[in-house]
């Protein structure tokens, strides 16, 4: 996957030098999913404290998976990011990579919530701004 920035530490986002924590900055607000020959998907993080938002547009999209959701946890705590980094396959998210080396030999982002969920995006590309 291309990407414009790294992860660092599992929840924080380097953007050109420019450090968000989703973990701790925010939540997540929405994920938007547009199907068809050139797949995209965003998903839209709030920046804790403004009104600013941190989003990453995935495009050439070729899969999509929510996982598991642990009902003993409330509702709310699926918007908390707990962990985010690199894996191979989309059954094994439990391990996560975070080292560039390690994310070539990885196809998916996942982004492991507070609830346990589980979100996987396997990508041609992945582009993070702040809006």
């Amino acid at each position: 996957m291309d990407k414009n920035f790294s992860i660092t530490d599992a929840v924080l986002f380097n953007i050109s030098g420019e450090i968000f924590d989703v973990r701790a900055q925010g939540q997540l607000l929405n994920i938007k999913f547009w199907p068809g020959s050139s797949s995209s998907l965003e998903m839209v993080w709030s920046i804790d404290g403004s009104n600013e938002q941190f989003s990453i547009l995935f495009s050439q999209v070729q899969n999509f998976m929510i996982k598991e959701r642990d009902e003993d946890y409330p509702l709310e705590s699926g918007k908390m990011l707990k962990i985010a980094g690199f894996t191979q396959g989309s059954g094994n998210f439990q391990n996560c990579w975070l080292h560039p080396e390690q994310e070539d030999d990885a196809d998916y982002l996942a982004f492991v919530m507070d609830d346990s969920t589980a979100i996987l995006v396997k990508a041609g590309t992945a582009d993070a701004r702040r809006s």
